[in-house]
C-alpha cells in the first residue's frame, strides 16, 4: 500500500526531473539560437517582378473546335474510361456520356446525380461542357464527380468533338466569315492590270501612223530638185503615184492581223474538259483521294449500308441530294438548301462549309487545297450505285 511518504517522494522525483528538462532547454537556446533575423542585403533575383508580368491568354474556343483532332480526343478519353461509358444506357461510377454534347444536364434517368448538377439545367453545349471539363468543382461546386480537370484549351476541343462523335449534336458559331470575305477584297486588285493593258497598247498602235509621214518627205523634195527641167512635171507622174506603190506597205499591219486571231486558234484547246465529264473529276485522282479522305472519316463513313456518326453516311454523295440521308437529322441549313451535291458545289462547300451554307452544323473548317478538292471528290464518286 502506497504511504505518505512514498507519495511525496515519486511527485518530488517528477518536479526534479521537470525542472531538469526546463534548465536544459534554457541553456540550449541561448547557445544554439534558432529564431529568424532579417536579413542585412536582400539579392534581387528579377522573380518579384516577373510574376506580375504574365499576360492572361485569350483563347479563341470556336476556332479550336474547327481544328480539333477526334483522334487526339479519343486518346484523352482513356483518362474518363473508368468511370463513364460511351454505350448508350451503360452507366457506371459516373453516367453514359453517349449523346453528352448537346443533350440536357443531368438527363439520364436512371443515374443519380449530384444537387449541384440536378439544378444547374439547360444543355451541355460545347462552351459549357469546356468550362466543366477545365475544372469541375469550380464550375459546379459540390459535384460528386472526382476528376481534377483539363488545363489545356485544345485537350479540351479534342475531347468534345471526340464525344460528339457518339450520338452527340455539335454547333460551332461561324467564327471564319471575315475570312470569306478575303476573296471580295482582291477582286477589285485583280481587274486594275487588265484596265491598264488597252492604254499601254494605244500609242503602240499610233506609231506607225506617225512614222508614214516622215517616209514621204523625201519623196516630196525630188520634184523640187528637177524644176528647171520644162518637160520633167510630165515625167513625175509616176514618181506621184510612188505614194500610191507604198500604200500596199501600209497595209502590212492588216496583213499581221492572222497572228492576232491565234489566241481564237487556241480557245477550242481549252474546252477540251467540257466534252466530257465535270472537270473537277476529270481532274481528280481517286488514289491520291484516299489520303485526304482520312481527314473525313472521323465523322462520316462511305461504304454503302454504313453508320451515321457524327456526319451521315456518304455513300453516293456525288450527284445525290442535297441535306438527304436516311436516319440523320440534318441542320435546317442544309435540309432546307434543295438540289444535289454536283462535283462544282461540293468543290465550293469543302473549300469553306459556313461560307457556302450559313448555318450548318459541319465543324471541318475547309480543304484550301483545289487539288485536295478534285482528288477527295474523285474518290467519293466511286462510291455509288
Amino acid at each position: 500500500m502506497l504511504d505518505t511518504m512514498t507519495f511525496t517522494k515519486t511527485v518530488g522525483a517528477l518536479c526534479g526531473a521537470l525542472l531538469v528538462f526546463l534548465l536544459g532547454n534554457w541553456v540550449a537556446e541561448s547557445l544554439y539560437h534558432t529564431g529568424t533575423d532579417t536579413p542585412a542585403y536582400v539579392i534581387a533575383t528579377g522573380d518579384e517582378d516577373a510574376a506580375p508580368e504574365e499576360p492572361a491568354e485569350e483563347v479563341d474556343f470556336n476556332a479550336l473546335l474547327a481544328s480539333a483532332d477526334p483522334e487526339a480526343g479519343g486518346r484523352l478519353w482513356r483518362q474518363c474510361a473508368a468511370c463513364h461509358s460511351l454505350e448508350e444506357g451503360r452507366n457506371g461510377t459516373g453516367p453514359s456520356l453517349h449523346g453528352v454534347v448537346g443533350r440536357q444536364v443531368a438527363a439520364v434517368g436512371d443515374f443519380k446525380y449530384s444537387a449541384t448538377l440536378a439544378g444547374l439545367g439547360g444543355e451541355w453545349t460545347a462552351d459549357r461542357l469546356a468550362a466543366f471539363l477545365e475544372s469541375p468543382r469550380g464550375y459546379a461546386p459540390g459535384t460528386t464527380m472526382g476528376f481534377n480537370g483539363l488545363r489545356g484549351a485544345q485537350d479540351r476541343a479534342n475531347l468534345i468533338v471526340y464525344l460528339a462523335s457518339f450520338g452527340g449534336i455539335l454547333e460551332i458559331p461561324a467564327a471564319e466569315e471575315p475570312a470569306a470575305e478575303e476573296p471580295a477584297a482582291e477582286e477589285p486588285a485583280a481587274e486594275e492590270p487588265a484596265a491598264e493593258q488597252p492604254a499601254a497598247e494605244e500609242p503602240a498602235a499610233e506609231q506607225p501612223a506617225a512614222e508614214q509621214p516622215a517616209a514621204e518627205e523625201p519623196a516630196a523634195e525630188q520634184p523640187a530638185a528637177e524644176e528647171p527641167a520644162a518637160e520633167e512635171p510630165a515625167a513625175e507622174e509616176p514618181a506621184a503615184e510612188e505614194p500610191a506603190a507604198e500604200q500596199p506597205a501600209a497595209e502590212e499591219p492588216a496583213a499581221e492581223q492572222p497572228a492576232a486571231e491565234q489566241p481564237a486558234a487556241e480557245q477550242p484547246a481549252a474546252e477540251e474538259p467540257a466534252a466530257g465529264i465535270s472537270p473537277i473529276l476529270a481532274a481528280g485522282d481517286p488514289e491520291k483521294g484516299v489520303r485526304v479522305w482520312n481527314q473525313c472519316r472521323a465523322c462520316h463513313t462511305i461504304e454503302k449500308g454504313g453508320r451515321n456518326v457524327t456526319g451521315p453516311n456518304l455513300y453516293g454523295i456525288v450527284g445525290g441530294p442535297v441535306g438527304v440521308a436516311e436516319g440523320f437529322r440534318f441542320s435546317p441549313a442544309l435540309s432546307g438548301h434543295g438540289g444535289v451535291w454536283t462535283p462544282e458545289l461540293l468543290d465550293e462547300y469543302l473549300a469553306n462549309p459556313r461560307a457556302t451554307i450559313p448555318g450548318n452544323r459541319m465543324t471541318f473548317a475547309g480543304l484550301r487545297n483545289a487539288e485536295d478538292r478534285a482528288n477527295v471528290i474523285a474518290y467519293m464518286a466511286t462510291f455509288a450505285d
